[in-house]
């Protein structure tokens, strides 16, 4: 018997884990945000984003993952993508400028 798992649209499965890959906005990433997010579940919550999150960070809600031989369960991850903006308007990119006069953006 040969047994094939078709691949998730949105999951994937890390050993006991359930991983999603979450996009934000570098604004978001900033200042911080809530994010909807479903969860394999079907329970829906709000993902708190803390100000000044990087892109590939990690934050994990226990007992949400597969189900291990201890009745416990794993955790289901979501990894944050952060999208810089490609295409910004001469006002946008001044403001940003005038930002990193304040505080440069690499320190």
């Amino acid at each position: 018997v040969q047994i094939r798992v078709q691949r998730h649209e949105r999951f994937v499965r890390n050993g006991e884990n359930i991983m999603e890959d979450i996009t934000i906005d570098a604004f978001q990433a900033i200042l911080g945000c809530k994010i909807p997010v479903n969860l394999p579940s079907g329970k829906t919550i709000e993902l708190n984003i803390p100000r000044g999150t990087q892109n590939n960070s990690q934050f994990g809600i226990t007992d949400e993952g597969f189900p291990r031989q201890n009745g416990t369960r794993g955790k289901y991850i979501a990894k944050i993508n952060v999208k810089i903006p490609t295409i910004l308007t001469n006002d946008q990119l001044n403001l940003v400028r005038e930002i990193q006069k304040i505080k440069p953006i690499n320190t």
